[in-house]
C-alpha cells in the first residue's frame, strides 16, 4: 500500500517550498483559487500595476490544473480586479480595487 505524499507548492514571491493551500469539496476549485487570488489582491500582493505569476507558475504553485487556473483569472477578469495582454502578461489593474485596511 502507497503512502499518501504531503503536497508541496512553491510561492512564486519567496521561491521557498510551502504545504500546498487547502482546498474544500464546498465550492469548485477555480473558485476558491479566484478567493484566494482576489484576498492577496486587496491586502496589495501583487499591489496596482504589479504582474501576477503567469499560469504555468500558477498551475505548479497551487497544484491545480491550467483549465482552473484561467478559470479563476476569468472571474478576476470579470470583476475588473485584473486585465491580460497577450505575450505581456496578467496584471492588477489600478484603481479597481479597495485600499488595503490597516
Amino acid at each position: 500500500m502507497a503512502v499518501p505524499r504531503k503536497r508541496v507548492a512553491v510561492k512564486p514571491s519567496t521561491g521557498k517550498a510551502s504545504p500546498a493551500p487547502a482546498f474544500t469539496a464546498a465550492a469548485p476549485l477555480f473558485h476558491q483559487l479566484a478567493q484566494a487570488l482576489r484576498a492577496g489582491i486587496r491586502r496589495g500582493k501583487p499591489g496596482p500595476g504589479e504582474y501576477l505569476p503567469n499560469e504555468a507558475a500558477l498551475e505548479k504553485a497551487w497544484g491545480v490544473s491550467r483549465v482552473t487556473v484561467r478559470r479563476a483569472l476569468f472571474e478576476l477578469k470579470a470583476e475588473g480586479l485584473i486585465e491580460s495582454k497577450r505575450r505581456a502578461g496578467t496584471r492588477v489593474t489600478v484603481g479597481k480595487i479597495a485600499a488595503p485596511s490597516r
